[in-house]
């Protein structure tokens, strides 16, 4: 069967029965991709593991590259719900602001590490041209980018939103760069923590606040 070829059906209008089998077909990939990579089965394999029809498949997700998508954003909404969690129970930690952006980014390489197959993925939907898989794609930025809003929510919000930018783009360029191995994790680790070092020093967040409120 060809890819969907019309829209899918929007989650907002969906049953709970259809809710139930669109998240057994997600949980299905999430599965398949951690076995052996998104390019080791197809929506038939998908459809079998899920034990939801082929057919239907194609109802809720317009292509691969979109259940892929979908499936890419619940895995990583695991690790952020989890970081969420952690700073609302906590408050604002008395820690550096350096220290606290540096376990979550850590957290987050760490995932990629134990679960590389998911770091390809991560890259493949990064550049996929499926508008429906782009728009996945723009759900597990703003999941990151929420994260780091709580991690920065005593940053003023000049600076907060150049480090937000500055971590979040050398973070995707080292993974990117790992999975097609032009560098160790290690060097992922080394480059994100200087990354974070250099934007969230307080002498650089003092002067970026100070540049944002300077008046002619």
């Amino acid at each position: 069967m060809l890819p969907n070829t019309s829209a899918p059906l929007s989650v907002e209008v969906m049953t709970g029965g259809q809710l139930a089998r669109r998240e057994r077909l997600t949980r299905a990939v999430v599965d398949l991709v951690a076995e052996s990579g998104a390019d080791s089965f197809q929506m038939k394999d998908v459809a079998d593991r899920s034990g939801v029809a082929l057919g239907t498949a194609y109802r809720y997700f317009a292509s691969k590259d979109h259940l892929l998508a979908v499936a890419m954003s619940e895995w990583q909404r695991r690790l952020t719900d989890r970081v969420i969690a952690d700073f609302d129970r906590r408050g604002v930690p008395a820690v550096p602001v350096v220290e606290r952006v540096l376990d979550y980014t850590n957290r987050e390489i760490r995932g990629f590490q134990r679960h590389a197959h998911f770091a390809g993925l991560m890259v493949r939907i990064y550049t996929s041209t499926d508008p429906f898989a782009s728009e996945a794609m723009r759900e597990i930025s703003r999941n990151n980018s929420a994260v780091m809003e709580r991690l920065l929510a005593d940053v003023p919000d000049r600076p907060r939103a150049i480090a937000r930018n500055a971590v979040e783009s050398v973070l995707m360029h080292a993974l990117t760069t790992w999975v097609t191995d032009r560098c160790t994790i290690a060097d992922v680790f080394e480059r994100v923590t200087a990354t974070v070092q250099y934007v969230l020093a307080p002498e650089r967040l003092a002067a970026a606040t100070g540049a944002g409120t300077t008046t002619g």
